[in-house]
């Protein structure tokens, strides 16, 4: 199941950030929530947006963030960043 998002959920989340999300960024949510792109310069990690629809919903887009964080702490580590 795609976590990918209705333009309901996009603007409520603009509402709430107080911000408008790129129009790129917000055709790419809607396919799939999250995942990378890359350019030609970088690569970048497009971080899931909250899905409040249901529990399930929820709570798969709570472990995305956790699994993405647990990354970025042990790379901090291996780096011996504080």
């Amino acid at each position: 199941m795609a976590l990918n998002r209705s333009e309901e959920q996009l603007v409520n989340r603009e509402t709430e950030l107080g911000e408008t999300l790129p129009h790129d960024y917000r055709e790419s949510m809607k396919v799939e929530n999250g995942g990378e792109a890359r350019t030609e310069e970088d690569d970048w990690e497009l971080y899931s947006i909250k899905d409040t629809s249901g529990r399930k919903r929820l709570a798969r887009t709570y472990n995305i963030l956790l699994k993405k964080k647990s990354r970025v702490l042990a790379l901090e580590t291996f780096l011996n960043i504080h």
